[in-house]
This record gives structure tokens, C-alpha cells and sequence, in this order.
């Protein structure tokens, strides 16, 4: 199902077109997760420039005060920008990685915001929503929401697209800042919003874990009651060729009790793991997912994955896609890899039965929207020794990334990746900067041969890949590495 084709398509790609909006190259990542679909994806291939120690550092920007973990750097027309706590938004030159403006808000910036049309669109724990000059962060409007905003703004067709604490959700004029409508939710709204071109609408979700659809011209379409902790540190994705949008929520359980949950014996007996739903390692990959399947409606407040149907918000499936719990220590649920265009959609699962799976470890996954199942993929192979703990990630949070030919996994160093050519594992920071226990404030327990700072936590929302850059955050700053 992988070929060579989608390659030629997708590389010949240019631009994107959105609608109300001026073309943007496609090799900009303007906003969390890319495009309005959240897609996690850009059409921009990687090339030959896969192995250590081809990638280049080419800047660190440190900021004294925290980039929030669920905020992803974005870049358009050759600025960088990333909220912190501090309630400042900075724009940073993307060839030199230093910065170019700084504009202040009134609370801490919580997410990530958007660069379109020259413009960049960010939200504030005070409320409110800024639209400020891409050159000079000169404001140009803001708009007083009755409520804390803690997601990031979904700007598509000329119209900014914001949920706030307050319960309502907004359609912002993205030129003037004025409010075009607003529907009231009832509760608070806490989840960046994904839009749809085909169905015409746009997803978000609420801190009572409903998620919602809304039409463009501001009316409820549906709303429907998920299961798990929160919804907010993740966000919906929507596949335009399945008609399908995904949401993931943090698990109500904590991670011994996902990991040993029905378990047999010691928790690094293979007995325990898949958490006891088998007696024995699956035979193959589809008996692996049915008993999974079949594991989640049993016990439906262990699932962390939902497709609904974009048009009723009803379940896509017969049942549940075969999605497991994967992460470690802070158990959140990460975004896909979605390419609408290649109809390719990769994640993360737990899994025996698949090449290079091993107890306990997450592995990535190619899932087949069609039918909600995965497809047994092509075992990668590691390139070099330095890559720790290849593909599987161990049990810690591993973000996902994509582009036409890799996949990007970020975690506490730094991003490494996949080739989607040949299946080979890559290096993207070698051992020059390989810092363990980089997320430690303790200077004495990181084992630094690098100029990272040892205060830089986990990154848990994956690179941003843009102009054959890879860019990253890890809490206290930013790195970028080039190509040559």
C-alpha cells in the first residue's frame, strides 16, 4: 500500500491553496499540526539527507521562561513564533534564530499560534485573542473572550476559529477581529479546533470530554460524550478521503495499573503484557487487533482513541480501532501522522505481533482509515548504534511528526526518524548532543556533552519539519538543525 506514486504527486505539490487566504508554500508548517486538517504532515520530502551527521545544527533560542508542553513551534514566510508563560509571543528569524520581535500579552500563552497572510494569531490565558504584524509584532487587533483560552486559533477561509473557557466557541473576522458568531457549548471549551473542507465543518471539545462539530455559519451540527480524563492535550485530526475525525484523550488510569492492568506476574513478564487481554503472544497482527478490539468495548474507559464520522459524530467503525495505551510517566495521548493526499495515516500502538515490537514498547503503526485496522508494515532497520531504543521509544511519551518521505519521533532528545523509502531508521542529533535525563532541573544528574541546557524537559507535540529545517521545543527553548 506504500508505493512510490503518492511520492511523485505529492513532491510535484508546491503550494497549498487555502480558502480566503493568499498561497502558502507548502514547505511552511503555519500552524499546529500544519494545516487546518491538523494534520500533523507536510508534503516537503526529506531527499537523500536522512543519515547522522548530514543534519547541521544551525541555532538554539533560549527563553528564562517556559514554552507550555502542548505548544508546537510553528513557521511561515521566515518567522519562527512560540508562546511562553510569561505571556509573550516571539517572533524568530528562521535562518538565524535570533529574535525579531516580542509581543506581550496579558496571561500565559498556553498553545500555539498561527502564522497566515502575514499575520500571527495567538491566544492568551486572559482571554483574549491577538492578531499582531508577522514583521514587526506591531498589534494589529485583539478580541476579549469572556474566559481563559487555553487551545491554539484554527485560522482557515479569512475566519479564526477559538474556543474559550467561557463556553462559547467563536468565528473571529480574521482581518478585523470581529466576532462573526458564537455558539454557546455549556461548558468550558478547551481543545483546538480541526476543520473540514468536505463536510464544511469544524471539531473541538470541551473539559467535560464532549467533542463537537460546528457549521460555518455557526450552528451546533453534533455533540457527543467521549470517555477519558481530558481531551486538552491533544487535538481532533481530521482524514477529508474517510470522512473520519480523530480525537485521543488522556487515559483515566495511571501507567503501572495501564501496563499491568489483568497482568500475570512481574511487570516485565510478557505474560502481563497487552495488558493480560492475552495468555500468549498473538499468532499475527490481525488476532492481536481483534482481541484488542474486542478488549476496548469490554472495557471502554481504557480507550484513548476515538474516530467518529465527521458529519454525526457517531463511532466510524463496527469497533473500537485496536489503539492501546502507549505512553509512559505523563500518559498523554499524542497526534497521528494523517497524509489525506497518499491516504497514509501512521501511530503509535502497543503491539507483539508486528517486526521489531517488544514487551511493553509502543511501536508505530501504519493505520488504514478505511477499515479502522493496521497493516503489517516492512521492518525498519537501525542505521546506527546511537540511535537508543530505535523505533520502539521505550515506555516514555514519543511524538510523531511526517512528511513525504519520513517520520519524525521526538522525545526528551530531541527528534530521530524514519525513512519511508527504504525503512531505515535515521539520525537527526547524534551523540555529540545526546543529553540523558535532559528533562531533570538537577545539573548534576544531566549527562551533558552538549550545549543543550539540562532544565529542556520532554517534547511531547513532535518537530515542526519547514524548508528543510527540523525545528523542536523542549520546554526551555528551541532548536533548529538544517540540511546541508
Amino acid at each position: 500500500m506504500i508505493g512510490r506514486t503518492w511520492m511523485i504527486a505529492v513532491v510535484a505539490w508546491t503550494v497549498l491553496v487555502w480558502p480566503g487566504g493568499p498561497p502558502l508554500r507548502a514547505a511552511d508548517w503555519p500552524m499546529l499540526g500544519c494545516d487546518p486538517q491538523r494534520s500533523n504532515y507536510t508534503p516537503e520530502p526529506v531527499g537523500s539527507y536522512v543519515n547522522y551527521p548530514n543534519w547541521k545544527h544551525a541555532w538554539t533560542w533560549n527563553t528564562p521562561a517556559p514554552i507550555p508542553w502542548r505548544a508546537q513551534v510553528v513557521a511561515a514566510g521566515g518567522i519562527v513564533s512560540v508562546g511562553t508563560y510569561d505571556g509573550i509571543l516571539h517572533g524568530i528569524d528562521i535562518e538565524t534564530g535570533t529574535t525579531r520581535w516580542r509581543f506581550q500579552t496579558g496571561g500565559p500563552i498556553l498553545h500555539s499560534p498561527a502564522i497566515v497572510a502575514g499575520r500571527v494569531y495567538t491566544a492568551s490565558h486572559d482571554g483574549a485573542v491577538y492578531c499582531v504584524d508577522a514583521n514587526s509584532g506591531a498589534k494589529v487587533w485583539s478580541y476579549q473572550t469572556g474566559g481563559g483560552i487555553v487551545a491554539s486559533p484554527l485560522v482557515v477561509g479569512g475566519v479564526v476559529y477559538i474556543g474559550s473557557k467561557d463556553g462559547f466557541f467563536y468565528a473571529l473576522d480574521a482581518a478585523g477581529g470581529a466576532m462573526r458568531w458564537r455558539v454557546d457549548v455549556g461548558e468550558p471549551v478547551v481543545v483546538s479546533a480541526a476543520y473540514s473542507d468536505a463536510a464544511q465543518l469544524v471539531f473541538s471539545g470541551t473539559s467535560h470530554v464532549n467533542a463537537f462539530a460546528v457549521t460555518l455559519d455557526g450552528r451546533l451540527a453534533w455533540k457527543r460524550q467521549l470517555l477519558g480524563q481530558s481531551l486538552q492535550e491533544a487535538w481532533p485530526q481530521v482524514s477529508e478521503r474517510h470522512a473520519v475525525v480523530i480525537y485521543r484523550a488522556l487515559p483515566v488510569y495511571d501507567m503501572w495499573n495501564l501496563i499491568n492492568h489483568a497482568g500475570n506476574g512481574h511487570p516485565n513478564d510478557k505474560q502481563a503484557y497487552l495488558q493480560g487481554i492475552f495468555k500468549a503472544p498473538p499468532k499475527d497482527i490481525d488476532e492481536e487487533q481483534d482481541g484488542i478490539s474486542d478488549y476496548l468495548a469490554r472495557h471502554p474507559f481504557r480507550q484513548t482513541f476515538f474516530a467518529l464520522d465527521v458529519k454525526t459524530g457517531q463511532d466510524k467503525y463496527a469497533r473500537p480501532v485496536p489503539v492501546l495505551w502507549s505512553w509512559g510517566i505523563s500518559a498523554t495521548m499524542h497526534a497521528q501522522v494523517i497524509d489525506n493526499e497518499g491516504d497514509r495515516t501512521f501511530a503509535m500502538w502497543r503491539t507483539l505481533a508486528t517486526a521489531g515490537a517488544r514487551c511493553e514498547m509502543p511501536e508505530l503503526g501504519f493505520l488504514d482509515l478505511g477499515r479502522g485496522r493496521f497493516v503489517e508494515r516492512k521492518a525498519f532497520r537501525v542505521s546506527n548504534g546511537h540511535f537508543q531504543n530505535g523505533l520502539w521509544g521505550g515506555d516514555e511519551p514519543w511524538a510523531i511528526t511526517g512528511c513525504a518521505d519520513a517520520i519524525f519521533m521526538t522525545q526528551n532528545h530531541g527528534p530521530t526518524g524514519w525513512s519511508l523509502l527504504n525503512y531505515q531508521s535515521f539520525i537527526v542529533l547524534g551523540p555529540d548532543i545526546w543529553t540523558v535525563w535532559r528533562w531533570q532541573r538537577d545539573p548534576e544528574r544531566a549527562e551533558s556533552r552538549t550545549h543543550w541546557a539540562p532544565q529542556w524537559c520532554r517534547n511531547v507535540v513532535g518537530c515542526t519539519y519547514t524548508n528543510g529545517r527540523i525545528l523542536w521545543q523542549g520546554g526551555g527553548g528551541i532548536g533548529c538543525r538544517v540540511k546541508p
